[in-house]
């Protein structure tokens, strides 16, 4: 009902006008949009790990929408254009995302976090995410929490309590996948093998040199995908440093993705960690940039993320700045 009553409002500012007038206002705007994973259509299942990704048809519809409002370019620096940049460096990235944007002479940016590209191991992150997708119905207890995942609308809460318990207790993410390992085995997750392939295998060095060759722009994405604002400062420093030595060697350029990049996640600490290192510029992963990093220009620069949708009406509120303006007058009242 909802999501209808807000089609039939979209459709009406369509019809008057409303978002060419948006779209006119921003029309010097540098936007980037960001996506994580996109899966084919047969094995996406909606799954609590696919919670910030999107099915290849519903992304290509994205993309040709897209296309169609901004030039799409791989350039930071370009008013009036859209960049498509992806983070975490999954091998669906390039099977599935940079496929179907070369397939439409496109390009994308792609940051990548370092650790896993050299271990081949999934980020503990999505190995959490893995197993509260996965893991049988149950009540489990582990590492202080106790987490109810007795039916499926209890995973999303199970991890949001999972994830908020390491925000405040950031020395648990080294133990908390044998924690999980313990409570119900990994070994014992039945997941499909292409999902497996696709969204929990890291991209290679090879990978990314085919990815460069073939015209992708390639950044960093920190090291390991922790939430940087919960380390002290000079271990902060050193996760810039090791991943500054390594640009060099895997990327073409020297831009930096922050891991999570909420508000939460990202600090003023980090973005002069990010200033210091000589990165070139620093990504949120939300549109708007909190006012604690309002100061930090090119080091907290706000992301798009798209619903998964194909409506024209619903894409270009967001496309064109009018759902955003929206939400600023709504806050102000």
């Amino acid at each position: 009902m909802k999501r209808r009553m807000l089609l039939a409002i979209y459709a009406l500012c369509s019809w008057l006008g409303i978002f060419r007038l948006f779209y006119a206002i921003n029309r010097n705007r540098a936007l980037n949009i960001t996506y994580h994973n996109v899966l084919p259509d047969d094995v996406y299942d909606n799954s609590v790990h696919l919670g910030m990704s999107h099915p290849s048809s519903i992304f290509e519809t994205q993309i040709l929408h897209i296309n169609r409002r901004w030039p799409i370019t791989t350039d930071p620096d370009q008013p009036g254009t859209c960049r498509i940049t992806f983070d975490d460096g999954y091998r669906n990235q390039k099977v599935v995302a940079a496929r179907i944007l070369e397939n439409h002479g496109l390009r994308g940016v792609f940051f990548v976090p370092f650790e896993p590209l050299e271990s081949g191991k999934t980020l503990i992150v999505d190995r959490i995410l893995q197993w509260i997708s996965y893991v049988i119905p149950g009540l489990y207890r582990f590492g202080g929490l106790t987490v109810d995942i007795s039916e499926n609308s209890r995973r999303l809460p199970a991890f949001r309590m999972i994830y908020q318990h390491l925000l405040a207790n950031p020395e648990h993410w080294q133990s908390i996948v044998d924690e999980l390992n313990q409570a119900s085995p990994f070994a014992a997750l039945e997941i499909d093998p292409t999902m497996d392939s696709l969204r929990f295998t890291p991209l290679t060095i090879r990978d990314l040199d085919e990815m460069r060759a073939r015209g992708h722009r390639i950044g960093c994405h920190g090291w390991d995908h922790k939430p940087l604002s919960t380390l002290r400062a000079e271990f902060v420093s050193e996760e810039f440093d090791r991943c500054r030595e390594r640009v060099p060697e895997y990327c073409s350029c020297s831009e930096f993705s922050y891991p999570f990049g909420g508000e939460a996640e990202v600090s003023s600490m980090v973005a002069k960690a990010c200033r210091r290192a000589n990165f070139s510029h620093g990504f949120l992963n939300v549109e708007k940039v909190p006012s604690s990093l309002s100061v930090m220009g090119q080091y907290a620069l706000g992301r798009v993320s798209l619903p998964r949708e194909s409506s024209p009406y619903l894409l270009d509120a967001k496309l064109s700045g009018f759902e955003r303006f929206v939400k600023q007058i709504l806050r102000r009242s």
